[in-house]
């Protein structure tokens, strides 16, 4: 590069990597030394040590492997401690990561080109990770179980965002579903015969969130109720009785059929003239009870049951009287986990947690 300057016909020009001045009137040439004063000088290398951090994670439904995402990447290890085996090694990103029910089979997104995809592999082969070819191109937002074998995928594409779709975890096919309706909830609440899911409409223009109810033998949607404040976190109680939800920050159970007004009175008689045999006692284990709702008066069975300061959110339900909920506070700092039985009795502290916690349906599970 060659300058001339206006005022005096020096020429400044570069040779190799130094910039030199040529002075026509003394036939000179000479170097020029250039200083660039900094605020500081040093190293711009950055070293970490850390110990008990992830951003994300999972457990096998086992208990014994865990998953975790940390700087960018995947990795495994047993729950008692032991070697961490790294999984990916490319520092694409790691975004939600799901343990199947054998145990070994680890689903995860991964970032590529700005999206997330979802990708598997198995903890006996760690060098064979699989795209799922259907999940290109697309953003992946959420994954989780609601069955052994099927996994909820929440998901958009360019503009067309907050789509849900299910995939066969034998098979690898994916279908979408509720296609008619765009699903604001984290979490869709399935029956445990997959014939019905629960799940929030959301409505912009307006303003409003509705509760909808999913038939799949019909692919039909009936409205349970709406409101202008969130609806969210919904979760099947095992009896398949009561809806758990979070309701403007409550935590709220919605009975899906009126309870009777009077409580049964217990009959010591039948201690002793129902004695059940262990045919009968096999038969009554075997949870056959089917899945009903009753539309009609719907909104008026809603019932709070928790509505401590902050947000409340069902994490996990244990049994058909006791469920496990995280109270987080305004400042979303500080995260309680609760136990409470679904009539908001014997609500009592398990532990508490200050920090940033990236997923606490993990975290606490």
């Amino acid at each position: 590069m060659v300058s001339i300057a206006k005022e005096n016909d020096r020429i400044v020009f570069e040779n190799f990597d130094k910039l030199w001045r040529y002075d026509p009137g003394l036939g000179e040439a000479e170097k020029i030394e250039v200083v660039i004063r900094q605020d500081f000088l040093g190293s711009f290398d950055r070293k970490e040590s850390f110990e008990d951090a992830a951003d994300n994670a999972a457990i096998s439904p086992n208990g014994k492997l865990i998953a975790f995402s940390y700087k960018y990447d995947l990795f495994a290890m047993p729950e008692n401690g032991g070697e961490v085996k790294r999984i990916t090694n490319d520092q694409k990103g790691i975004g939600k990561i799901v343990i199947t029910e054998n145990n070994r089979t680890i689903l995860f997104t991964k970032r590529n080109q700005g999206s997330f995809e979802l990708f598997s592999v198995d903890i006996n082969d760690l060098d064979n990770i699989k795209k799922i070819d259907w999940s290109e191109g697309k953003y992946i937002m959420r994954i989780y179980l609601v069955s052994p074998e099927k996994l909820a995928i929440h998901y958009r594409v360019n503009d067309d965002s907050r789509r849900v779709a299910l995939m066969n975890i034998n098979t690898g096919k994916v279908t979408d579903i509720i296609e008619e309706d765009p699903v604001w909830s984290w979490f869709l609440a399935f029956t445990p015969d997959l014939d019905y899911t629960f799940y929030v409409k959301g409505d912009l223009q307006n303003n409003r969130r509705e509760l909808k109810l999913y038939d799949f033998k019909n692919g039909t949607s009936t409205g349970l109720f709406s409101r202008t404040t969130y609806i969210g976190n919904l979760y099947l109680g095992q009896d398949k009785q009561s809806l758990f939800m979070t309701l403007n920050n409550e935590l709220v159970r919605l009975d899906l059929i009126p309870k009777p007004e009077v409580d049964e009175v217990e009959d010591n008689w039948d201690k002793i003239l129902g004695e059940q045999t262990e045919a009968d006692e096999d038969l009554q284990d075997k949870d056959e009870t089917p899945f009903r709702i009753e539309f009609a008066g719907i909104e008026s069975r809603l019932n709070t049951i928790s509505s401590g300061p902050g947000r409340n959110y069902v994490v996990h339900v244990i049994c058909d009287t006791t469920l496990y909920y995280v109270n987080r506070d305004f400042g979303g700092n500080n995260y309680t986990l609760r136990r409470i039985n679904y009539q908001g009795d014997n609500d009592e502290e398990i532990i508490s947690i200050s920090g940033r916690i990236n997923d606490y349906q993990n975290a606490f599970m």
